[in-house]
């Protein structure tokens, strides 16, 4: 049985803009949601217990964890693209 593909050769990263579109993607996400953290805070504004000042302040650290993550994970994934790149273009300059 062949577990290789003809896929598995290609830079996981450079493959069809794969990793802009799921990045654009990820980065509405968390638009939206931080829009409805925003809605939330907004909405109970009036009636502030504390119960709900912490689901909200917990909601808030979620959010910034998630943009964190994304942001981490992105440079990441760009670095390795690039080194791939380059790697790429070393290959074919010494054929």
């Amino acid at each position: 049985m062949n577990w290789y593909s003809e896929s598995d050769s290609a830079p996981l990263l450079s493959r069809d803009r794969m990793f802009e579109t799921l990045s654009e993607e990820i980065e509405e996400l968390l638009k939206q949601l931080t829009r409805v953290n925003a809605e939330m805070t907004a909405v109970s504004t009036g009636s502030a217990g504390s119960t709900v000042t912490h689901t909200l302040q917990r909601h808030r650290d979620i959010l910034q964890d998630y943009n964190q993550e994304f942001r981490k994970t992105q440079t990441n994934l760009r670095s390795r693209r690039e080194r791939e790149e380059l790697l790429q273009g070393g290959r074919n300059d010494s054929l």
